[in-house]
């Protein structure tokens, strides 16, 4: 009020998965998960065909709530590849069966490949409902985009994603006036 600004506050990993889905064109459905190394128990984000699934009292994605049991303490599984493993395919599996998205984006620095977490969901699942799953490195650029596109949206709701960052145009090598 003393600014007269508008401000914008969002969860990180919906920022995160918004940001991601608007650099690519490749999936209608993507969920990204998140594990957070200390403390927490980390996060999913949804977004179905351009919209963010955030649920009733904004619960949609937050991952404690969920009774899964692991084969130790969480706490001390996660800080092991063996256990980020298990944690990520047990994750993966929940996302898949309640939203099955056409993609998994992962971000979980103990995982080296997307590739064993496929493996393991195969023992439990059929092949063919398993979804992409892609592992990230970073998440920078993707929070950086969700944020942008947060606050362009905040500014004019009724512009698609797709047309408002002109970061994309430069990553795609496209003359700004192309996204008019």
């Amino acid at each position: 009020e003393k600014y007269s600004q508008k401000i914008v506050i969002n969860n990180d990993v919906n920022t995160i998965v918004m940001g991601y889905f608007a650099s690519q064109d490749d999936y209608e459905s993507v969920s990204f998960l998140y594990q957070a190394r200390i403390g927490g128990t980390g996060g999913v984000g949804h977004i179905h065909r351009g919209h963010l699934i955030k649920g009733r009292h904004n619960i949609a994605g937050e991952i404690q709530y969920l009774p899964i049991s692991f084969s130790e303490n969480y706490q001390e599984i996660k800080k092991t590849p063996e256990g980020a493993l298990e944690w990520t395919m047990k994750y993966c599996l929940g996302i898949t069966s309640m939203v099955a998205p056409d993609a998994i984006i992962i971000y979980n620095r103990l995982i080296s490949k997307s590739d064993d977490v496929k493996k393991e969901m195969e023992k439990y699942m059929p092949k063919s409902y398993i979804p992409d799953l892609i592992k990230i490195e970073s998440l920078k650029e993707y929070m950086l985009i969700g944020c942008i596109l947060l606050g362009l949206k905040t500014l004019n709701p009724f512009i698609p994603p797709k047309y408002i960052l002109p970061v994309l145009a430069l990553k795609q090598d496209l003359p700004l006036n192309s996204l008019d």
